[in-house]
């Protein structure tokens, strides 16, 4: 787990705080001793362009949350063959086929209909609206678009949607990143020495 969230192998090589360059920088070392084979050098010796970057040090661009669901072995079998059944190509698109589809899938399998009983989360637009990246280009057009502005405007005031903040405990719940990656591999040892 440490891997992909923040592209270290063990929880206590957590940065406390990572700039740009030094996500840049962990991200590249971990490939270089992990991941050549499948994301070799560029030809000048650089990191290679493509999206091997999505499995590597996530944390750093997104907020991730971690849902247990209880499932047995079999239906993780059948999952697995599912899965694994399906071509082997890329086919993502930001509005029809996205993390958030591969999630309602997964859920959808193990527990049919189930993910129909929750508002949805939140849509591209609102993603937008409330990204803070975008505020200052967002506000411009809004300005000079008063139609759009008015749909932007909906779309932030309309926040009632799932917010996974809500269910976590504030008062035991760590932001720090070595924090977070310290209780995700207590709770993966946890676990599997209660598997055994």
């Amino acid at each position: 787990m440490p891997p992909y969230l923040y592209a270290v192998d063990r929880p206590d090589q957590v940065p406390l705080t990572a700039s740009e360059e030094d996500v840049v920088y962990l991200r590249d070392k971990y490939r270089r001793s992990n991941l050549r084979d499948v994301a070799p050098d560029a030809e000048d010796g650089s990191p290679p362009v493509g999206d091997w970057i999505q499995v590597v040090g996530s944390a750093y661009d997104r907020a991730s949350y971690a849902f247990g669901i209880e499932t047995t072995a079999e239906q993780d079998d059948e999952f697995i063959q599912k899965f694994n059944s399906r071509a082997n190509h890329r086919h993502f698109n930001i509005f029809f086929h996205n993390c958030a589809d591969f999630a309602r899938q997964t859920v959808d399998f193990y527990y049919p209909r189930a993910i129909h009983r929750s508002p949805p989360v939140r849509g591209v637009l609102e993603s937008l609206v409330k990204s803070k990246r975008y505020a200052v280009p967002l506000i411009s057009v809004a300005v000079l678009y008063p139609p759009v502005g008015g749909g932007l405007a909906f779309a932030w005031l309309d926040s009632a949607h799932f917010n996974p903040r809500r269910i976590a405990d504030h008062e035991s719940f760590s932001s720090e990143p070595a924090a977070i990656a310290h209780e995700l591999e207590s709770n993966r040892v946890a676990t599997a020495g209660a598997a055994q």
